[in-house]
């Protein structure tokens, strides 16, 4: 997490960020490919289909321990 830019404003700190994502999701072979040009572009529907997948990935997922995103670094 200490490689995540949690403020990103411009789109080369989105990009950034989204190389960390992609190489998180690498490592844990979750298959779901990242539309890194469609979601730094900030359009709303596009980020929001993205969102519902996360969202509901983490609900298949997760079982229930806390989670402190700094706390990990």
């Amino acid at each position: 997490m200490t490689r995540v830019k949690l403020n990103a404003r411009q789109e080369y700190e989105y990009l950034n960020n989204y190389k960390v994502l992609q190489a998180a999701f690498k490592k844990h072979r979750i298959d779901k490919p990242i539309p890194v040009d469609k979601l730094t572009k900030c359009k709303m529907q596009d980020n929001l289909e993205f969102t519902q997948w996360l969202k509901k990935f983490w609900d298949a997922h997760w079982h229930g321990e806390e989670y402190d995103p700094v706390g990990r670094a």
